[in-house]
């Protein structure tokens, strides 16, 4: 009980010490204001900067060209008649007789293609309406044009 009054009183002389004034109380028990604002009296909380990234932002990827469907495509080089030939790019990937391959999103293709027993291998790029690249095999090589047919 000794601890309980003794708390009081020192609480009862620190209000006794300090003299208080009516408008510090009721704007003690008041929200924040802003003096000399107009409008609205509340104060509004700023927000935290926004961290700065400190990798360099990625460009929006390119949309992907629509080279889907078929292909009819000419092979021609040193070591081999003009090879005619069909494909099909579905999904990324390309496929016909003999031939497997992939294309990407951008348009670049490889791929082989077997004719006559021997392995060719690819390169190139497909455009949406055309295509061309270069073929080798380990006796020679050559290029190639396409057609959206």
């Amino acid at each position: 009980m000794f601890r309980t009054s003794l708390s009081a009183a020192i609480a009862l002389s620190a209000l006794t010490t300090f003299p208080v004034h009516p408008a510090a109380a009721q704007e003690a028990t008041t929200a924040p204001t802003c003096t000399g604002c107009s409008g609205s009296q509340t104060v509004k909380r700023q927000s935290k900067p926004h961290k700065q990234s400190r990798s360099t932002p990625k460009a929006a990827p390119k949309p992907a060209i629509n080279n889907e469907g078929t292909w009819r495509g000419v092979s021609k080089g040193p070591c081999i008649v003009t090879w005619r030939w069909t494909v099909e790019l579905s999904n990324g990937s390309i496929s016909g007789k003999n031939t497997t391959g992939h294309v990407a999103r951008s348009g670049a293709a490889s791929g082989t293609m077997v004719v006559f027993g021997k392995t060719y291998k690819f390169f190139g790029r497909f455009n949406g309406s055309g295509g061309s690249g270069t073929w080798k095999s380990a006796e020679c090589g050559g290029n190639w044009t396409a057609a959206k047919s």
